[in-house]
């Protein structure tokens, strides 16, 4: 099927005129498709990763590996979700920018933008968790992720806070 941009559109979450290429803190929930608890489990207030949450720690942890300007900070791979901060330092260089401007473009992401670092995550993981089980093309995660862009220390040590204690107010 064709892309029809009338019909395939989905309302965007982002901040409109919001430059995602930016250097900054982002603190993004990446949440698994119909919410299945497929990734860890919650013991005394404790994660403990399934196999496939396993999978998807090891692709979120490669992904500073893959894109040069990212750092991974505070993270945690709970039942149904993730939640982590990615830190995309400088500037994005002009070989990894696209040529064509964002509101020009019909479908597609920015390259070295939060939203590409998230769709390779997914793609990524997603893949490997499909080998893993025998359950090739299924979806793995919900279609889009939340973002919280971090703007200044405070929010960002409120942001690792509400990390680090989420599993001790994980209700099953």
């Amino acid at each position: 099927m064709r892309y029809d941009p009338h019909r395939h559109r989905r309302r965007s979450i982002r901040l409109r005129g919001y430059d995602y290429t930016a250097p900054g803190a982002y603190f993004v929930t990446i949440v698994v498709r119909h919410r299945e608890p497929m990734l860890s489990q919650i013991v005394e207030g404790r994660v403990v990763l399934t196999p496939t949450g396993q999978i998807a720690q090891t692709v979120w942890c490669n992904l500073s590996r893959h894109f040069p300007r990212v750092t991974l900070d505070a993270f945690v791979v709970m039942p149904d979700h993730i939640h982590g901060i990615i830190v995309l330092n400088g500037e994005l260089q002009a070989e990894q920018a696209e040529s064509q401007p964002a509101a020009d473009r019909i479908a597609g992401t920015r390259p070295g933008s939060l939203a590409a670092i998230v769709q390779n995550f997914k793609s990524v993981s997603a893949r490997r968790i499909n080998q893993a089980c025998g359950t090739p093309r299924r979806r793995v995660w919900q279609e889009d992720f939340y973002e919280r862009i971090v703007r200044d220390e405070i929010e960002l040590q409120r942001a690792r806070r509400y990390i680090e204690t989420n599993p001790s107010r994980w209700r099953c």
